[in-house]
């Protein structure tokens, strides 16, 4: 699949958004009526799917990440060393960095086709 064509497929098509807002609207389950039934079903399966994957131990043992402070010891030595982590993930997520990951730079290409200004940060 192209990069382009996933990334609008995905969520610069402004879909994402539309359901996000009938989730905010409506709530998660009653926005599914506002889905087409391809969605409905893919969305049912793959919610079944993550429900008896290891998913939910995941999300255990990121809670217990925070509750015990061990993240909260991670980020500050993170800060104490200058971000290093964080800085080397802001490189990859820009458009022209050298490291830039191949989604950034599909997702400028898509932008400049359908004539989307990018927005600055916090805007």
């Amino acid at each position: 699949i192209p990069p382009e064509a996933m990334v609008l497929e995905m969520y610069m098509s402004g879909e994402m958004e539309t359901v996000f807002r009938a989730f905010r609207e409506r709530g998660f389950f009653p926005a599914s009526e506002v889905h087409g039934p391809t969605a409905m079903y893919g969305g049912f399966v793959r919610t079944m799917e993550m429900m008896i994957s290891d998913l939910p131990s995941r999300f255990r043992q990121t809670l217990e990440d925070i509750s015990s402070g061990e993240f909260a010891q991670r980020f500050q030595a993170e800060r104490e060393a200058g971000y290093p982590s964080l800085t080397q993930a802001l490189s990859m997520a820009g458009e022209q960095d050298p490291i830039a990951q191949p989604i950034a730079q599909a997702e400028a290409r898509v932008r400049s086709l359908l004539g989307i200004k990018q927005q600055e940060a916090g805007r």
